[in-house]
């Protein structure tokens, strides 16, 4: 026997289950649009509840079915059509393709898996705008800065290209120990610092090649620090500075080997001098060259004498030597210059063992003598020897006259 029923309506309390429209349970007037509307203040609706195996055997489910999977990542899936997926609990849309401008999301982008991919190489984000700060590996506030890196240390930490995918194929930055590594990817590669000029160009600075060599105003480096070209239409300088107060110096150091091999430059405020130094397995230094504060220079001594532009501790050998002599002994030949007599020559030789107007030895050898005022006295001496010599060829030729006067004599008695 069947029973067929049409048109029933049961309504029992707060529920309605009518043979066409909607139907309502906690409620006699459900929502037009709805199927079914459940409504109450106190209590829910219990989805079917199962493991992730009874959910997997459930065979060939419809698509849209409905369950709460109680184990292996909790809460509700329903299957769409292909697999099943899980119902996220802030309902995200990973396309977000239900956004439209202008949309907020004021919602933490949770990745489900430690990653969170946001674009891709093939599906780019056009721009973006973040008014706040960027945290990548830390969380960030207020205090901040706008992009804020965690504390790890990575030889990469930022790159900007990539050569080959390790820690040192790469133009970029990182941190390595107590160093802030800015890398490129072979020594073939420079650093080069620019300036902007105009609006189309810009003005190369500074350019540290592969292999350490840097330039300032070079880009062709060829030593460890290359200042300038033979291109530059200005003058260039090296300045080296410190604070005065006769305490500091400033300088430079030229070393090999050890720092007991080479030079020092200085510029000593302590004494207000200018030194050279060699240091010869002498950590020390002798000093080579020194300049004081009134501009005159010793060699091989810092202590200059009093009154002269040059002293030197040793000997000084020389192709030319050029002195300026004023006045120079031409007045010997003077007519009113006063010529000693040889007796008198002689007379002072014997007395002071030395001719007149010369130093004597014991001078000489307490006090040096003044190269220039010495050639001097020599020139003297031998200009008042020519004019000794004139006197004697003078009474030579009046002898010899006087001696064929007294052959043409002798001949006439013949």
């Amino acid at each position: 026997m069947s029973l067929i029923v049409f048109g029933i309506i049961n309504v029992r309390a707060q529920n309605i289950f009518p043979a066409t429209g909607s139907a309502g349970i906690g409620t006699t007037t459900p929502d037009a649009s709805s199927l079914l509307e459940v409504k109450s203040t106190t209590k829910g609706v219990l989805i079917s509840r199962m493991t992730k195996a009874q959910r997997d055997a459930i065979a060939t489910p419809a698509t849209g079915l409905l369950i709460f999977q109680t184990n292996s990542t909790p809460g509700f899936y329903y299957f769409n059509g292909t697999a099943w997926a899980a119902i996220s609990s802030k309902g995200a849309n990973t396309t977000l393709s239900n956004l439209v401008s202008p949309t907020a999301i004021n919602q933490s982008l949770l990745p489900g898996f430690g990653l969170l991919d946001i674009g891709s190489e093939t599906q780019p984000w056009g721009s973006g705008y973040f008014s706040s700060r960027i945290g990548i590996g830390t969380t960030v506030s207020g205090t901040h800065s706008p992009l804020q890196f965690g504390n790890t240390v990575a030889n990469r930490k930022l790159v900007l290209w990539e050569t080959a995918n390790n820690d040192h194929q790469f133009y970029g930055f990182g941190i390595n120990g107590s160093t802030l590594r800015y890398q490129v990817d072979a020594v073939a590669s420079d650093h080069v610092f620019f300036a902007g000029n105009s609006t189309s160009a810009s003005v190369e600075l500074m350019r540290i090649k592969g292999n350490g060599f840097v330039g300032i105003g070079s880009s062709a480096p060829s030593c460890k620090l290359d200042i300038g070209s033979y291109t530059n239409n200005f003058d260039t300088y090296l300045g080296i500075k410190t604070t005065g107060g006769s305490v500091h110096k400033a300088g430079i150091k030229l070393r090999h080997f050890n720092d007991n091999y080479g030079f020092d430059i200085i510029s000593d405020e302590t004494v207000n001098g200018f030194f050279i130094k060699h240091h010869f397995n002498d950590a020390v230094g002798v000093n080579v060259l020194f300049i004081d504060a009134n501009n005159n220079v010793g060699i091989g001594t810092t202590t200059n004498a009093t009154g002269y532009k040059l002293s030197v501790a040793g000997k000084i050998i020389c192709t030319e030597l050029k002195v300026q002599l004023q006045p120079f002994p031409d007045y010997v030949f003077d007519k009113n210059y006063k010529l000693l007599s040889l007796k008198d020559v002689e007379n002072h030789i014997n007395t002071y063992s030395r001719l007149p107007g010369m130093p004597a030895a014991s001078e000489i050898e307490k006090k040096g003598m003044s190269v220039g005022q010495m050639e001097g006295k020599l020139v003297e001496k031998v200009e008042e020897l020519t004019l000794y010599i004139i006197q004697q060829q003078k009474q030579i030729e009046a002898m010899q006259q006087m001696m064929e006067k007294l052959q043409q004599q002798v001949s006439d008695k013949k």
